[in-house]
């Protein structure tokens, strides 16, 4: 049987997604293979080269500590998988065994201190080969800036959940539903900042944001506020709350550079809300693909001076295989539900064409993506469906073992008031 001999070369590329995108390359035949990025860093060194034939056995694992070693891995010819990971350092913990499903998990359990990047190859073997492989941050950078505390309290932390805490190494992010803990210093300003923790992303659509205060003799208060959208791998996710008084607090998100800052102001305590106007006039009515209300519009609908808008989230939950507690990764919350088959349909012919112009407006939340399939409903029935934004796709009755993307939808109701 004939080896050959296979040489890794590592680089760190910062590009923003959600899990590790498999690149297919087809015959290598004698040529280097090179991933271009869009941006260098250094790699946080050691990293630890996982290599698996094609029926998923791990023939080979290296550990490169530092950028001048040149590992390689002499083997039969055939189809491999090539997993690389860094910046495991204290925080996590490698798998015992080698299967692609074992997992890399905070050692903590919720937080880490240094930001876990991975990177994937696969490629036919056929010659003396060189393989390029770039590495991407897996996990989201968390910092907190807690304004206007007053000064009876004398400990400040904050707690954000759900998130993963592991991730297998084919880069399937698990063990969803954790929550993580960090406290905060008081600087000279008098502000309470945190460190700089890392966490995997986010393991729902909407995230629950509790700021804790605490007095010297003990006593605790809570505020909890949902954010609706998650820590994403790859983006520094950056809370800044202010103390407002007992009754109100303003919360500022942002996810780095990478995207727009959104504001957030709620109040709570006994002071009573204003409702939301439910009346529209005839020239402030979107029209389909505007960016409109935490959404797209996809649908509105006229009877008379009766208006209802349809529009589809601008979020996306992670993906999720169906069971009995899919409602722990897809929320259903203030009226987000998945879009019915009629709806699916719908989305498909109005936004498939148009994708490229949508995703261009909506690129500082989440792009919609031809290559993954998202859930709907279908009235009369207890199976869910899944449709696509590929042209011309058709809906389909959804697996029990497949993973799929949940996008919400939400009706607007509104009596039309004239000019």
């Amino acid at each position: 049987m004939r080896h050959t001999t296979l040489l890794a070369l590592l680089a760190l590329g910062l590009h923003a997604c959600q899990q590790l995108d498999d690149e297919n390359i087809a015959d290598t035949s004698s040529h280097t293979l090179t991933l271009r990025t869009r941006a260098s860093n250094a790699i946080d060194y050691p990293a630890y080269l996982y290599i698996f034939n094609e029926a998923g056995q791990c023939v080979d694992t290296q550990t490169i500590s530092d950028t001048s070693q040149s590992i390689s891995s002499t083997l039969p010819n055939g189809m491999y998988n090539l997993y690389v990971f860094a910046g495991v350092g204290n925080s996590y913990q490698l798998p015992s065994g080698h299967a692609t499903t074992d997992k890399i998990q905070i050692k903590t359990g919720d937080k880490a201190t240094t930001a876990l990047s991975a990177g994937n190859q696969s490629i036919n073997l056929t010659s003396d080969t060189n393989v390029a492989i770039a590495l991407q941050y897996m996990t989201t950078k968390i910092e907190a800036c807690i304004t206007n505390v007053p000064d009876d309290y004398t400990t400040v932390a904050f707690k954000l959940s759900p998130v993963y805490s592991a991730i297998t190494l084919n880069g399937e992010y698990t063990n969803a539903g954790q929550t993580l803990e960090a406290t905060c210093k008081k600087d000279n300003l008098g502000n309470w900042i945190s460190d700089s923790i890392y966490s995997f992303p986010g393991s729902n659509v909407q995230t629950t944001i509790t700021i804790i205060l605490e007095k010297k003799d003990g006593s605790k208060t809570h505020f909890d506020y949902t954010y609706h959208g998650s820590p994403q791998a790859n983006h520094p996710f950056q809370i800044n709350a202010n103390f407002a008084n007992q009754s109100k607090m303003a919360i500022t998100l942002s996810m780095g550079e990478w995207s727009t800052t959104t504001t957030v102001n709620f109040n709570f305590g006994n002071e009573q809300t204003t409702p939301t106007s439910n009346t529209i006039k005839e020239s402030e009515i979107p029209t389909v693909r505007d960016l409109w209300n935490e959404g797209i519009v996809f649908d509105t609908q006229q009877d008379d001076n009766k208006l209802k808008i349809t529009v589809l989230d601008l979020y996306e939950s992670p993906q999720a295989i169906l069971t009995s507690d899919v409602a722990t990764h897809f929320s259903f919350e203030e009226g987000w539900r998945l879009p019915t088959f009629k709806e699916a349909e719908l989305l498909n012919a109005r936004f498939a064409n148009h994708l490229g112009e949508i995703n261009q407006t909506i690129q500082d939340y989440y792009t919609l993506k031809t290559n993954h399939r998202y859930l709907c409903t279908k009235e009369g029935e207890n199976n869910y469906y899944t449709y696509s934004f590929k042209v011309g796709s058709n809906i389909s009755k959804a697996g029990e073992k497949t993973k799929y993307l949940g996008r919400m939808v939400k009706d607007y109701n509104y009596t039309i008031e004239p000019e």
